[in-house]
């Protein structure tokens, strides 16, 4: 009986530390990547409006939707792919590393079918309980 209270106990405690384990946040970095990813899939498919919403809320306050928007349609840029690398990330900020591949469709000659690539590293901000994309001034 004393061996079955043991067991019993023991299969308590390791369920309590499997459901406090659960429970617990994911690292930054995680929630970072997903975020950066989300939004360069946005980009990818030319949806200005929805990337909106993961740029910092000073960017939004300084930058409205619409002005953001012809911004986006307007680079001189195509992004053909994009894959988030890694984040490195402090209390308040991350340094997120994305791969990218572009195209630039106006460039004079023939040179607009030309593909480059490169690394390029991003700022997300924690503002409140959410991570942001915080974008070059």
């Amino acid at each position: 009986m004393k061996n079955n209270r043991l067991l019993v106990s023991s299969l308590v405690l390791s369920g309590v530390v499997l459901l406090l384990a659960a429970c617990q946040p994911p690292p930054p970095e995680e929630t970072v990547e997903e975020r950066a990813q989300a939004r360069w899939n946005l980009i990818l498919e030319n949806d200005f409006e929805e990337s909106y919403e993961y740029y910092s809320p000073g960017y939004r306050q300084t930058v409205d939707i619409y002005a953001h928007v012809i911004d986006g349609r307007n680079r001189p840029l195509r992004y053909l792919t994009a894959r988030v690398e890694s984040a490195d990330c402090e209390p308040e900020i991350c340094k997120v590393r994305v791969y990218v591949e572009y195209r630039a469709p106006g460039a004079p000659a023939g040179l607009g079918r030309v593909t480059g690539n490169r690394t390029i590293t991003e700022d997300w901000i924690r503002s409140g309980d959410r991570w942001w994309y915080s974008p070059p001034r």
